[in-house]
């Protein structure tokens, strides 16, 4: 036996107890989210926001849902945050916060969200349900080393004035101490073995590393994209990275050259696992035609906050071991309980969890597509705040998914990406099509086709029939848009690489400095 297939299974082995629960407790969803909900009252019924909302005398799900508010701005919880960042414990957990992990917010300023033992143990009974599940619909998934996303580390470790980190360096910060010491021996680039002053030689030394371990059978990040700046980079610096591979390793890849794909380079990669709903599935044709005959498995709905779909026998079902849920209804604004779904039905997700969230509306939207057997199975579709509307024509970033994913496809048109936004004239408003391509050839077509397609949209008929809304347009812009969209996004929003979840629509002057050097004139 291979030394990572020991370990692999070592690992996998640690897992199997919280994989046991998720499976053994399917038939009592109800009674084991009703169990989790009342060790969290009780466990914090003494903290400042329990004492608040009078936890200790919340006996049931009903009396939690009339006493305590749903938060529908984070910016309710300014003070509470403000208050553990200072160094206060016993807030809005019992447990101490370990550190802060910073997410973006709909007004673009940075969330932090507080990290206690219980929640990274909530998101370990997530992550060991879909790794065990995944080990045993195919076991040479864990055959060989694994990658898992890493960001360069340059950024300076933000510190609280409490003496709270923010921010996690990589994936493997949300496990315990013995997990991530097994995950360490099966990683083919563990984290903390890359020391680069920069960002090239942070990815030159990611590349080598990755390259060097012709075992590879597991690939994890979380956008598709970060997959394709890999790719990019290593057919870019191909000669000088084959120059410092072992010698084997380098007459091997010597002999495939730069016109290779993954599955060639790395003959025991067996599955990647990243983001495949809303505006990730645009760059899978991309990266299902980089990585050759690998599975790509859609990684579900993890979250800063929390975890609530993981793929489980090639569905995305309801996390319901990792936190209490509950759903809003998109039109009628119920809020019901997992066994309160419908099929068709648009939801926001609202999570109560170990980290001090209660009734927190993450407004992710999902829609139920089916039930396997008593697991909600459910599809992300977007986020609440992602939809357009400056003359009333309510454009949502669904609305144009199958569209640019019909011309990403179009064989006879070199375009690398596509995005739109809307831009003011006067009292009027447009919406332009931005295409990433060196094609020279017209692209007009296009907008007939997009244009067309939004008219099936009545709110946006409605804008264009009054004159509110003029005709759309489309933008060129050079090969390399999306890197800069991607370096400008990890900044404004404080991303980590690899974590950055690109739009398609953006919002009014959100990226017009950023066009302005980048169009391509006709």
């Amino acid at each position: 036996m291979s030394y990572a297939k020991f370990f692999n299974q070592l690992w996998l082995w640690s897992q199997s107890k919280d994989h046991k629960e998720f499976v053994e407790n399917q038939h009592r969803i109800q009674a084991f989210q009703f169990q989790k909900l009342q060790e969290y009252l009780t466990k914090n019924a003494t903290t400042i926001y329990g004492s608040e909302y009078n936890f200790s005398n919340i006996s049931n799900y009903e009396k939690y849902a009339s006493s305590v508010p749903v938060i529908e701005d984070f910016a309710v919880l300014n003070d509470f945050i403000s208050s553990i960042a200072a160094g206060n414990n016993n807030v809005l957990t019992k447990e101490k916060v370990l550190f802060f992990e910073s997410t973006s917010g709909s007004s673009g300023s940075s969330k932090w969200i507080p990290y206690t033992k219980q929640l990274k143990t909530e998101f370990q009974k997530g992550v060991a349900a879909w790794l065990v599940d995944t080990h045993n619909q195919s076991t040479r998934v864990f055959s060989g080393k694994s990658y898992w996303s890493i960001s360069p580390p340059f950024k300076s470790k933000e510190m609280t004035p409490g003496g709270l980190q923010v921010g996690m360096s990589a994936d493997t910060d949300y496990f315990n101490p013995l997990d991530a010491f097994l995950i360490g021996q099966i990683m083919a680039v563990p984290s903390q073995s890359i020391k680069a002053k920069d960002t090239h030689s942070f990815y030159y030394t990611l590349c080598l590393r990755l390259l060097s371990d012709e075992s590879l059978s597991f690939v994890s990040v979380w956008s598709p994209n970060y997959l394709l700046q890999l790719d990019d980079f290593i057919r870019c610096n191909w000669l000088q990275i084959l120059a410092n591979l072992p010698k084997r390793r380098r007459q091997f890849l010597n002999k495939i050259g730069t016109d290779f794909i993954w599955k060639m380079i790395f003959p025991n990669l067996q599955l990647l696992s990243c983001w495949t709903e809303a505006q990730s599935q645009l760059w899978l044709p991309q990266v299902a035609k980089i990585l050759g005959e690998v599975m790509i498995q859609g990684k579900g709905l993890l979250s800063t906050e929390g975890v609530t779909t993981i793929p489980y026998r090639g569905q995305n079902v309801l996390a319901y071991t990792s936190h209490f849920f509950e759903f809003k209804d998109l039109v009628t604004g119920e809020i019901v309980l997992f066994d309160g779904l419908n099929i068709g039905s648009i939801y926001e997700v609202i999570l109560t969890t170990g980290g001090g969230l209660y009734r927190y509306n993450t407004h992710d939207q999902v829609v139920l597509t089916s039930w396997m057997e008593h697991l909600p199975v459910l599809h992300f579709i977007a986020k609440s705040n992602d939809v357009s509307d400056l003359v009333g024509e309510k454009i949502s970033p669904q609305q144009l998914y199958p569209i640019f994913s019909e011309i990403l496809m179009d064989n006879d048109s070199d375009i690398r990406a596509i995005y739109m936004h809307p831009i003011k004239s006067g009292n009027q408003v447009m919406y332009e099509v931005i295409l990433e391509t060196d094609g020279n050839e017209d692209f007009s077509r296009f907008s007939n086709i997009i244009e067309a397609h939004l008219l099936k949209n009545p709110y946006y008929a409605q804008s264009r029939g009054t004159g509110q809304l003029l005709p759309l347009r489309i933008q060129k812009v050079r090969i390399g848009f999306t890197q800069s969209l991607l370096e400008f996004y990890k900044v404004q929003k404080q991303i980590k690489d690899g974590d950055v979840k690109l739009p398609i629509l953006f919002k009014l002057n959100e990226i017009s400095d950023l066009l302005i050097n980048m169009k391509v004139n006709d």
